[in-house]
């Protein structure tokens, strides 16, 4: 007893002081990712933090201290030229002061190896807890000469050290380890990537416009089919009456044409009808990616051979898979060639890169909504 009552102290602990989630059954054992990512984002579940499609959190590779110099180092920073960036910040947590007033900071940016200052920034802490400094300007030049080992070094001092009682002294010595780097990034060619979509979306209503007109017109041929069929049955019984001696062979003519009108306009009638599938990320992950959050998601399928975002990216090529395996284990599809997604939906993941940081995405066109058939076959 007295050995749970340890244990449940020691997480509670953990939970507050760790700042982070446990990620469990993962080829790589037990991962730990903060807490903050995941309130982010359910911001971008809930469309409340459009600023990009993309965020990394970059944790600090190795901190070293004294009592008035702070330096945390951070790598892996080459998705800084496969990316646009947008915004950086550094995230810094700052211990609890009492009975004194915070000073302000200087910080400097620069590389670790070659000592080249990419920016030097003052910050005044507004509380204690989390900080954000906005390092843009540094990141974007640090991209323009990023090499594969380049490291990124923030060396953090007291503006104004002094023996004032009223001033803290002890916010550096004090800094939590557990600094972040957070970036917000686009995929290049965002722009064009967009007037493409909005082209595909066009060409989608448009076939989706003459989707419906081909229905509209073989529910009309249809309905003319059957009002044809009635009209000749009036006929036949018309002509008995009035010309009982009129070979029946005409009637019988006239009715069979109409039937395979009818025919032929309920056979070309496509088959179009969605089903549902559950995609499941847990057993999606690999060494170069890791899916943290969601664990399940639902998507259309339209007919079993259809297209799936496809990327570069390990981990947009995991999503793939995924989805593959979930629709195989639909039944064979009994719609038409001409069926294909016209809707779509983003899917936002987080998930752990090929080198363990914590990244937020939207995936576009990775959620089918809606089938339809673009034209008749």
């Amino acid at each position: 007893m007295y050995t749970a009552v340890i244990l449940l102290i020691v997480l509670a602990f953990c939970k507050q002081t760790c700042g982070g989630v446990l990620v469990k059954g993962n080829p790589i054992g037990h991962q730990r990712f903060p807490g903050f990512m995941r309130h982010l984002y359910n911001q971008f579940l809930s469309g409340t933090a459009p600023f990009s499609n993309i965020v990394h959190s970059n944790a600090a590779i190795a901190v070293n201290r004294s009592t008035v110099t702070f330096e945390a180092s951070f790598s892996e920073l080459g998705f800084l030229q496969r990316e646009n960036l947008r915004r950086a910040r550094l995230r810094l947590d700052i211990p609890q002061q009492n009975h004194c007033n915070l000073t302000g900071l200087n910080i400097r940016v620069m590389d670790q190896k070659t000592g080249q200052i990419f920016g030097d920034y003052v910050m005044f802490p507004r509380h204690s807890g989390v900080n954000f400094l906005i390092l843009t300007k540094s990141l974007r030049k640090l991209a323009a000469k990023l090499k594969p080992d380049t490291k990124l070094k923030v060396r953090i001092t007291l503006q104004n050290p002094t023996t004032d009682k009223n001033l803290c002294s002890n916010v550096v010595s004090g800094l939590s380890s557990e600094a972040y780097l957070v970036t917000n990034t686009d995929e290049f060619k965002t722009r064009k990537r967009r007037s493409t979509e909005g082209i595909s979306k066009t060409f989608r209503r448009n076939a989706e416009g003459v989707s419906q007109i081909f229905r509209r017109d073989t529910e009309s041929i249809s309905r003319m089919a059957r009002s044809a069929e009635v009209v000749s049955k009036m006929f036949r019984r018309a002509a008995s009456r009035v010309c009982p001696v009129c070979s029946p062979s005409m009637s019988r003519s006239v009715s069979e044409g109409m039937s395979n009108i009818f025919r032929r306009s309920k056979r070309n009638t496509p088959t179009c009808i969605m089903e549902d599938v559950t995609v499941n990320l847990t057993n999606a992950n690999s060494s170069a990616s890791i899916f943290i959050l969601p664990k399940l998601f639902k998507t259309g399928v339209c007919r079993q051979r259809q297209t799936v975002p496809s990327s570069n990216d390990p981990m947009i090529q995991a999503l793939a898979q995924a989805i593959m395996t979930a629709r195989q284990t639909l039944p064979a599809s009994s719609n038409s060639a001409c069926c294909l997604p016209s809707k779509f939906q983003k899917l936002t993941v987080l998930y752990f890169d090929s080198m363990q940081h914590v990244v937020l995405r939207h995936v576009n066109n990775a959620k089918v909504t809606s089938c339809a058939c673009s034209n008749a076959t």
